[in-house]
């Protein structure tokens, strides 16, 4: 269930107020032989208030309170984390200014989070977590002419552990893992930065990103072991650095078709130092590969209402940058298509056909980033 209201101008200097609140109540279970082995409930609850501010010598935003609280449980065979209560409560502002053709925005974020665990197995531990972190944001962008913008940003984020990298101890076997918690975990801290240069005005228009983080205490899941397909992991950190490239470019043929290329390639690894003992490299484990594709879409009128329509190609490139007890993925094309009719009943009624296509050449091909990456992801569907 979600609920959302605004106020427009409740108080001078105030602009609007926005409220938001959810609750969500989840329950799924694995069976075996039509008897119930494991059953997953979690019940989450989130609210979220911003006050949008009257310009300020020009500066306008928001500054807002978030707070969340999930109830995650877990019974049965598969009971591999216990039941946990999570509670994060945020305070945050977002402000911007514009001067001539460059723009500021400079973003901020506190938050508190508490992890309380109960269980009556002494396998796993009752250590209460209870931990703040701080994220602060820089970013710019400059028309330096017309229609093209360089943007650049910096970040300094903190994330901390959750529930599962805490206290997990059992058999996963979702995932095909033994998974071992961490009660000693720090939170990650993140240096970021990234330049954007981008047009997006015109029949032509493209986006490409560059950027680099360096991540103390990064926190991920080791593999310590392995027999046939069933690995041991367990979450540890190190310091880690992630460089990538994200870029697309769009060009309308004419009024209703418009081909697009697009590409993100990622490389990630631990410093020279923390490489994971006994590796060869210092890899990080599950790093999706580099990928490039295009995307053909259609835009018309007819039949009385739109008619849209898409067919992607993309090829995911060959993952040899492996970590410990990873195997090489093989690369691999996939074609997608899809096709929907958008229409009106009345003024105040509308509805939407669609049909969705995945992976049309029905190819046998597995996810690098999956903890199953050896088995294979859906065929054609």
């Amino acid at each position: 269930m979600d609920f959302k209201a605004e106020y427009n101008q409740p108080v001078a200097g105030i602009e609007k107020v926005k409220f938001r609140a959810g609750y969500t109540d989840y329950q799924h279970q694995e069976i075996d032989q039509s008897i119930v082995t494991t059953q997953f409930n979690n019940k989450g609850y989130d609210a979220r208030v911003e006050l949008m501010h009257q310009p300020i010598a020009d500066i306008e935003g928001i500054v807002g309170l978030q707070y969340s609280r999930s109830d995650f449980d877990v019974t049965g065979d598969e009971a591999f984390i216990p039941k946990t209560l999570t509670e994060n409560i945020s305070v945050f502002l977002v402000e911007k200014y514009q001067w001539n053709n460059i723009g500021f925005e400079l973003g901020a974020r506190q938050e508190w989070q508490t992890i309380q665990p109960e269980s009556l197995d002494t396998k796993f531990s009752s250590k209460e977590y209870d931990a703040n972190a701080t994220s602060v944001a820089l970013a710019t962008t400059w028309q330096f002419i017309p229609d093209y913008e360089l943007g650049l940003s910096l970040s300094h984020t903190q994330r901390m552990p959750n529930a599962q990298e805490l206290y997990s101890n059992g058999g996963h076997f979702a995932s095909n893992t033994y998974e071992l918690g961490n009660t000693d975990l720090n939170k990650e801290k993140s240096n970021n930065i990234s330049l954007r240069l981008s047009k997006n005005v015109g029949d032509f228009n493209f986006d490409l990103t560059a950027y680099h983080n360096q991540i103390d205490h990064y926190i991920y899941a080791k593999t310590l072991d392995k027999f046939e397909e069933f690995r041991l992991i367990q979450y540890t950190q190190g310091n880690a650095e992630f460089n990538g490239l994200d870029a697309q470019a769009k060009y309308k043929l004419d009024e209703v078709y418009q081909l697009s290329v697009f590409g993100d390639y990622v490389r990630a690894k631990l410093d020279i130092g923390e490489a994971e003992s006994g590796a060869i490299n210092n890899n990080l484990p599950r790093i999706p590969a580099a990928r490039l594709g295009s995307r053909l879409q259609a835009d018309w009128d007819g039949l009385g209402g739109n008619i849209g329509g898409s067919l992607e190609y993309y090829h995911v490139f060959k993952q040899n940058d492996t970590a410990q007890y990873e195997a090489t993925t093989a690369g691999y094309d996939l074609v997608n298509a899809q096709l929907s009719f958008d229409s009106k009943l009345s003024d105040r009624q509308s509805y939407r056909l669609y049909l969705k296509m995945n992976n049309l050449l029905d190819k046998k091909y597995y996810s690098h980033s999956s903890f199953l990456s050896s088995i294979p992801q859906t065929g054609r569907n």
